[in-house]
């Protein structure tokens, strides 16, 4: 039997991670320092970190046991207030903030991420009625469903597919190379967003492992396969980066593991309190109402 916390104090769990990462943004958010004065490996580092919050609050917008009108607009809050502190210049304990006339541009990066993730998100939900909910015993019509299989692993290694021809695309198509207009704009900010997902997606095994209700045999290949993915899609980023830019894949390979490491600590930090507090990542037998 899982020991819980009432509802209430989930609820409260759930605004103090939330209220964690804008505190950590305030104090250590690279936005807006000129990068000389900023430790170049902390750069990355944080970076995985700001890169990786709206795809967790997209998670749980998309995700979580109360009802969706609850979760995605506070999912959206969450958004805005770490875009906001990500710009503060106030208490910035690292480098030093020369403006914050970046908000704006870091708002919309975070709400096209948190979009996009969380559409993929709700894609899982519908078809294989994953979420995340706490509860305080097992339901025997769940117990069997709860657990990582080998059909989990071959949708990893699908959807890694995929993303990497999506960036394939991308690179062929010109579509990271410099352009003006709002546009182009928009098309770059959309291929960066891309190149993003393909960076993180092997991160959000960190949190769903983190949540997952019971372990069995199946879950070390699955664990294999993940690993496996993730130096595939790592690599993929370092080609897509080539892709933009005349560099070696040496100058890229070590920001894209430490933004990577930087996201997977984020997500093992703001996972672990919730498994602790008895969340967890389930999927029932009997298929769940589409109604999100």
């Amino acid at each position: 039997m899982d020991r819980t916390l009432p509802r209430r104090s989930g609820w409260l769990l759930l605004v103090i991670l939330v209220v964690a990462h804008a505190t950590f943004d305030a104090l250590f958010s690279p936005l807006g320092s000129p990068l000389t004065k900023y430790p170049a490996a902390a750069v990355y580092l944080v970076m995985g970190v700001l890169f990786l919050q709206p795809v967790l609050f997209a998670m749980w917008a998309a995700l979580g046991s109360q009802p969706y009108f609850k979760r995605v607009p506070w999912a959206i809050v969450a958004c805005v207030l770490v875009a906001y502190a990500q710009s503060m210049t106030w208490f910035r304990v690292v480098g030093t903030p020369s403006s914050s006339t970046g908000a704006f541009e870091s708002l919309v990066m975070i709400l096209v991420l948190f979009s996009v993730t969380a559409l993929a998100f709700f894609a899982i939900r519908w078809l294989s009625s994953w979420r995340i909910d706490q509860r305080v015993e097992d339901d025997p019509q769940s117990v069997g469903d709860l657990q990582f299989g080998l059909r989990y692993l071959l949708g990893w290694v699908t959807a890694s597919a995929l993303l990497m021809a999506a960036g394939r695309v991308l690179a062929e198509t010109g579509a990271f190379g410099p352009r003006g207009g709002p546009t182009q704009t928009m098309a770059q900010l959309l291929a960066f967003i891309g190149v993003v997902c393909v960076m993180l997606f092997p991160t959000v095994g960190v949190p769903w492992l983190t949540l997952a209700c019971r372990y069995r045999r199946q879950t070390l290949p699955f664990v294999v396969g993940w690993l496996l993915a993730w130096c595939a899609l790592t690599w993929a980023a370092v080609s897509l980066f080539r892709a933009a830019a005349r560099v070696t894949a040496r100058e890229v390979i070590e920001p894209i593991v430490l933004i990577q490491v930087g996201a997977a600590a984020a997500g093992f930090a703001s996972a672990l309190p919730l498994r602790i507090a008895g969340f967890r990542l389930r999927r029932s037998k009997v298929r769940q109402a589409r109604s999100a």
